[in-house]
């Protein structure tokens, strides 16, 4: 939707300005596999609202998105909640941008883990996939030549993250208390994090080297005598580097990261992505997705990914429908028992209707590794998303 008017600055200034809404709202039900720690959490049904408000031209080659997010849960009163996900400020010039308010970055190529995204904090409340991510404070300046592209990014506030309460699902398997967390920084919150990136194009290889120095967006915990954890959030400095190339129908993608917050460690993603073309002399394609997880920390403080395979396949139909299905298994090498199987697929009803369907399935042996306390957590959702 388009709308134009005029503002009037004082008694004569004025200028056209154009706005337009778009957005979507999704109605989306979860059925779980077993009871929760009380009767009612085998259902959770809630609503989300995300609509978009794009200003243009409110100065000389400067606009305005701003994207709140809303959602109402039928069971967990904490996943009740809302955010601004964007709202942003944009200067474009010949050959650099800034941004400046709250924004989304994202960073990475790999389709099982994302370990080089490190600038927005993941919303947990929102999915078990960390894709979902809360609105940052920034100023951002981005340089484009010809050699590549540059990034840097001011970061004056953190955001903590927020967890399912006790009536809620898909939380951690032990009681936090977040409403009071500490800091290795003196000034908390308002720590002054800085991030730099470059990028560039090589043929068919796209490359992106990123340091980052700031609060660590992954929390900490420190056990009470109560049983009850207190997030704590260190400092941290890492470097990355990601990279994807194309090699006739071959698609190689890595993330690797080395990380020093209260302890030293490295981590890396590497995979392969084969596309089958007009699988069974039908128009439909098929990906067979691999990829490797490491990560150089030991102990169950890492969740998935420590020495992990990921074997998936992507289905895209080429219908009318725009019909796609993305199914893949983690498995944890170390623990041959241990594994989490998701499920993504989607299907367009009308022009501004689609269905979507996501489900995992959670298994371990091992009561030390952290999927074990996620074995009554299998779970299936299906969504109605409603596009204006």
């Amino acid at each position: 939707m388009k709308y134009y008017f005029v503002l009037f600055l004082g008694w004569s200034v004025h200028f056209a300005q154009a706005f337009e809404l778009s957005g979507q709202v999704d109605l989306e039900h979860r059925q779980f596999s077993s009871h929760g720690n009380k009767d009612n959490q085998v259902h959770q049904t809630s609503l989300k609202l995300e609509p978009e408000f794009y200003f243009d031209d409110i100065f000389s080659n400067t606009s305005l998105l701003v994207a709140p997010f809303l959602r109402v849960d039928s069971l967990d009163s904490t996943r009740t909640h809302s955010d601004i996900r964007e709202f942003m400020f944009l200067y474009l010039a010949d050959e650099y941008e800034f941004r400046a308010g709250i924004g989304k970055v994202f960073w990475g190529v790999t389709e099982s883990l994302h370990l080089v995204d490190v600038i927005n904090q993941t919303d947990l409340l929102e999915g078990v996939d960390s894709e979902d991510k809360l609105g940052q404070p920034m100023l951002n300046l981005t340089f484009s030549k010809e050699w590549g592209t540059v990034g840097i990014f001011v970061l004056p506030y953190f955001r903590q993250m927020e967890f399912a309460s006790e009536e809620g699902r898909l939380g951690l398997p032990f009681d936090v208390d977040s409403t009071d967390p500490t800091y290795e920084s003196s000034k908390a919150a308002r720590h002054i994090d800085t991030a730099l990136r470059y990028s560039h194009y090589y043929d068919d290889w796209e490359v992106g080297v990123s340091y980052f120095s700031g609060t660590n967006r992954e929390a900490y915990f420190k056990q009470q005598t109560d049983g009850v954890a207190i997030p704590h959030y260190a400092q941290m400095t890492q470097f990355s580097i990601d990279f994807q190339g194309v090699i006739d129908s071959w698609l190689l993608k890595l993330e690797a990261i080395q990380r020093n917050s209260i302890a030293t460690h490295h981590a890396y993603v590497a995979g392969v992505e084969y596309s089958h073309s007009q699988i069974l002399n039908t128009r439909m394609d098929f990906g067979t997705i691999v990829e490797y997880q490491f990560d150089s920390r030991n102990g169950v403080s890492v969740p998935m990914g420590q020495n992990d395979i990921f074997l998936g396949g992507r289905l895209t139909v080429n219908d009318m429908a725009g019909t796609e299905v993305l199914a893949g298994i983690s498995l944890d090498l170390d623990d041959s028992g241990t594994s989490v199987f998701k499920l993504e697929a989607s299907q367009r009803l009308s022009d501004v209707l689609r269905i979507a369907v996501e489900g995992y399935l959670f298994s371990s042996d091992e009561p030390t590794n952290v999927v074990y306390a996620r074995n009554k957590e299998d779970f299936l959702q299906l969504t109605l998303e409603l596009y204006f």
